[in-house]
Parts: C-alpha cells; structure tokens; sequence
C-alpha cells in the first residue's frame, strides 16, 4: 500500500503542476491516467478481500452516494455565487453543467457541447471538473455489474471478460491516432474517425482494467 500511496502522491503532484503551469508541464494530465489504473486495482482488491462477494446496494450506496452527497451541497451554493459573479453564458452553461453532475453525466454534457478542457476560455465553467466525477461513478457501476459476472463465471472466462474489455476500450480511445499512422504508412484504413472526446467513459475503462488485471495477476 505505500507504492500506492507514493503514485496517488505523484498523480496529485502531476495534475496540480499541470493546472498551475500547463506551459511547463504540458502533460501533468496524465496523472488522472494513472488515478484510474490505481482505481480499478484497489477496487479489485477490495472486492478480493470479500472473498468476491458484492452486494449491489451497498456497493452503490459506499461508493456511488458517498461521491455525491457532498455534490448535493457544492452545485447549488456554487451557482448561487456564480449569480455575483460569472456572466449570463458562463452562468447558463454552469446551471446546465450543474444539473447533469447531479445526476453522474456531467462528462456527457460537456462532450455534447464540445466543451475543450484545455481551452483557455473554459474557465468560466465552475463543473469543468465534475467530468471525473462522473467518470468515477459510471465505472463503479461498470464494475459492480462486471463482478457479478466474475462472481458467477469459471475466473478464467471472468477474468477474460476484463482482457477483452480493456483492449477493445484501449483500440477505442487510440482508434484516431491508430488511423492515422495507418494512413501515413499507406495500409487500407477505414473512413475517418472522430477523436474520442476527454470526457468520455468507456475510452478511458482500458486503464481502470489494466488495474484490475494487475489485481488478478500481480507481478511476481
């Protein structure tokens, strides 16, 4: 657990640095990458000390209610400032950013509208960052449906559930620069594929398996 807790230190270091001096640490982001890997493995081994054994109510209710009970408080006093001091388009898109955090889709509002996290004028936005929150709760309840198949299924097909999972999720979020470097080569590709937007869940899972798989099968 002290290797853990020195990359939690780390991750944190890294996405501060990025937020204070993006310039100078332009990818500090990857901190949160790392947040996610450490997340599915804590979460496999918390579920491992069970001896495998989850109940969906109480996963949901220690995990998922636990993240926003705090939010039910932070969203309304938070646009209730913004009132004094964001504009009438900061504010508008803040309301409706603020709503869908209350319900766990901030990040697919915010992919809807396009909405760039790197932008210099998305500052305005005091939710920008409810997008990972969000995230969190979709993978709690990814996971929590993906244990009772591993409850339920021989643990080598279970645990394949996960391979299969992170690498269709790894060729998702990569399937844009995939495509290109397939193109420069001069190999057949596809017709063009969209970037997979920051906000999004599911390109993301890769890492949250990847954490998972080293739970299952830990290094020697």
């Amino acid at each position: 657990m002290k290797q853990i807790t020195s990359l939690r230190g780390l991750a944190i270091i890294l996405i501060i640095l990025f937020h204070l001096n993006p310039e100078h640490f332009p990818y500090g982001y990857f901190g949160v990458e790392v947040f996610l890997v450490i997340s599915g493995y804590l979460l496999m081994k918390s579920l491992q000390k069970q001896q495998m054994q989850i109940r969906l109510g109480e996963f949901a209710r220690k995990k998922v209610l636990r993240l926003f009970t705090p939010v039910a408080v932070i969203v309304p006093l938070t646009l209730l400032a913004g009132m004094f001091f964001l504009d009438y388009t900061d504010l508008a898109t803040a309301s409706s950013t603020g709503g869908y955090t209350l319900i766990g889709a901030a990040n697919r509002f915010l992919a809807v509208i396009q909405s760039d996290y790197f932008a210099q004028d998305s500052s305005g936005n005091p939710f920008l960052h409810m997008w990972y929150l969000a995230v969190t709760a979709q993978i709690y309840l990814l996971f929590a449906g993906g244990c009772v198949l591993y409850r339920y299924l021989p643990k080598r097909a279970a645990a394949s559930l996960f391979w299969v999972a992170g690498i269709g999720a790894f060729l998702w979020a990569y399937s844009y620069p995939i495509h290109n470097l397939l193109q420069e080569i001069g190999l057949p590709v596809w017709e063009q594929v969209r970037p997979t937007s920051h906000y999004m869940t599911l390109p993301r899972l890769w890492e949250v398996c990847a954490g998972i798989l080293l739970a299952i099968y830990p290094p020697l």
